[in-house]
């Protein structure tokens, strides 16, 4: 029941022992995408993506690359576990990994790490409040990713209105997306979420 103001706000001051747990997350998460970036899994989008590019060729493309590998592996049988959000893995995996991406691509502190995952993570929770248990939608691509894109503005140094005009943008660009079960084909729509909390956090941050 908490307000989008007051997640801002917890993020912002909340003491730094208080995320620990994210640690968690980070390394379970990690070593399912590692495994989907050396096996073939299902479609192996992430996979493909990776050995596209030089490894950190572009933030945007390693976090899109590290999460959808993630998906491939549990989506392919992965015995992995992995940490979820909302009762879902693939909304654990598309509301962290892109951060964790960008966390290692940056050289981000572990502050700077654990109070992105929570924001990330606290945005989630807070959509898919309103999007029900079930849903029409795809919580990844709808859901998880304004999460992330919340995420990535706060870590750009964004205020309370860019996170606001982050949310808009992604629920502009990514609304329509379906839901049509789970298989393979989630990580291609978990790559497209990706990509557009990535862009729409620039635009929030250009205003």
């Amino acid at each position: 029941d908490l307000s989008l103001r007051e997640i801002d706000s917890f993020v912002r001051n909340v003491p730094i022992g208080a995320l620990d747990f994210l640690k968690d997350c980070v390394a379970m998460n990690t070593a399912i995408a590692q495994e989907g970036l050396q096996q073939a899994y299902g479609m192996s989008i992430g996979k493909s993506l990776y050995e596209g590019m030089g490894q950190y060729e572009n933030e945007e493309r390693y976090a899109m690359a590290l999460t959808c590998a993630a998906a491939d592996a549990r989506m392919g049988g992965c015995v992995l576990p992995v940490m979820s959000s909302c009762g879902s893995g693939n909304q654990g995996l598309t509301a962290t990994l892109p951060i964790i991406a960008v966390g290692k691509v940056r050289g981000l502190s572990q502050e700077a790490l654990l109070r992105g995952l929570s924001y990330s993570l606290l945005v989630t929770i807070y959509v898919k409040r309103h999007l029900g248990k079930l849903s029409a939608l795809c919580a990844c691509s709808v859901g998880a990713s304004i999460g992330t894109a919340c995420a990535l503005t706060y870590l750009d140094g964004g205020d309370y209105t860019h996170i606001c005009h982050c949310i808009d943008n992604v629920v502009a660009d990514v609304s329509g997306v379906i839901c049509d079960g789970a298989k393979a084909g989630c990580s291609l729509k978990i790559a497209t979420g990706v990509s557009s909390a990535f862009r729409c956090a620039m635009l929030a941050m250009k205003n």
